[in-house]
C-alpha cells in the first residue's frame, strides 16, 4: 500500500547473523519417495538412523567441536544444515563440514545419496510462537542451493570458494578437490583408513554397480559412476588394501580427484 502507515512496518530491527549453511538434495528421492508410501523403504526412519550414527560420532569429539547450535531440516528431497559463525570461539566451519562429512556417509549406508553446496552469509530461523509458523530467510541458504543445483551433478557436496580463507587447516583435511572444485571427502567415513574393512566396501561397490546397471537414465548411471570412481581413488590412497579385489572397478580415468596439498 503507498501509505506511510501501511509501509511503516519495513522500519524494524534486523536479526539475522553471519552463518554457515549446506543444502543438500537426495538423489533418487523420487524412488525411495514412492517407496516410503507403498510399505516398502522406510524413509523417515534410516533418516533418523543416519542422523543418530552421526551424532553418536560428533558428540564424542563434542568438548573440540561446538555444534550445539547446529539447525538440522529434512523436507521432501532437501537437508538443510545451518550453524552460527564461530560459537564461544569454536570452529564452527570444521564442525557444519564434519558433519556434513558423516551425515552424508551414513545416509548412503541407507541407500540414500546426496549432493549439496555449503556456503556463507546471513541466516534468520524465526519460529513463531503466536501463530504457530516458522520463518526462514538465509542468504547463505541461497548460495548453497545455488551451488548444489548448478555445480554439484554427482554425489557430492561442494564448499563454496568464498569461505576458503575461513577454514583451518583441520577443516582443509576434511575436502578434496574434484575438478576444480572443493568438495566434502567422506569416503574414508566408509573406508578404513587401515583397510580393514575391504569386505565390506566391496559389498557396497558391487552393490551401487547393481542399481546402476538396472537404470537407462545416462544421468544417473553418470552419477553412480562417479561415486564408484570416487570410492577407487579413495582406495588407492588408503594403507594395506589389495586393489586387486576391486580390479573390476578401475576407472577410465581419474584424474579429477586430487589431495587438497600433496
Amino acid at each position: 500500500m503507498p501509505t506511510n502507515e501501511w509501509n511503516s512496518i519495513d522500519d524494524y530491527s534486523k536479526t539475522a547473523s553471519d552463518h554457515y549453511c549446506a543444502f543438500l538434495d537426495i538423489v533418487g528421492y523420487k524412488d525411495k519417495s514412492d517407496k516410503y508410501f507403498k510399505g516398502e523403504f522406510n524413509l523417515l526412519g534410516r533418516f533418523k538412523r543416519a542422523l543418530s550414527h552421526s551424532l553418536s560420532i560428533i558428540n564424542i569429539s563434542s568438548v573440540l567441536i561446538d555444534i550445539s547450535q547446529l539447525n538440522i531440516k529434512f523436507f521432501s528431497d532437501s537437508i538443510v544444515l545451518s550453524l552460527p559463525k564461530r560459537s564461544n570461539g569454536n570452529d564452527t566451519l570444521f564442525g557444519l563440514i564434519n558433519t556434513c562429512k558423516i551425515l552424508s556417509a551414513h545416509l548412503s549406508f541407507e541407500g540414500l545419496f546426496v549432493r549439496g553446496g555449503l556456503s556463507t552469509g546471513l541466516h534468520e530461523n524465526h519460529v513463531d510462537n503466536e501463530y504457530g509458523f516458522e520463518f526462514l530467510a538465509s542468504s547463505a541458504l541461497e548460495k548453497a542451493y545455488k551451488i548444489e543445483s548448478e555445480q554439484a551433478t554427482y554425489p557430492r557436496i561442494i564448499v563454496d570458494r568464498e569461505v576458503f580463507s575461513c577454514l583451518s587447516i583441520e577443516a582443509k583435511q576434511l575436502l578434496i578437490h574434484d575438478s576444480g572444485e572443493l568438495i566434502v571427502h567422506f569416503a574414508p567415513q566408509l573406508i578404513n583408513s587401515n583397510g580393514e574393512n575391504q569386505d565390506i566396501v566391496l559389498a557396497e561397490m558391487k552393490h551401487i554397480e547393481s542399481i546402476m546397471l538396472e537404470n537407462d537414465d545416462q544421468r544417473i548411471i553418470d552419477k553412480y559412476q562417479w561415486l564408484l570412481d570416487y570410492y577407487y581413488w579413495t582406495l588407492t590412497t588408503t594403507k594395506n588394501v589389495d586393489l586387486d579385489l576391486f580390479k573390476s572397478f578401475v576407472p577410465k580415468s581419474f584424474n579429477s580427484f586430487k589431495m587438497l596439498y600433496e
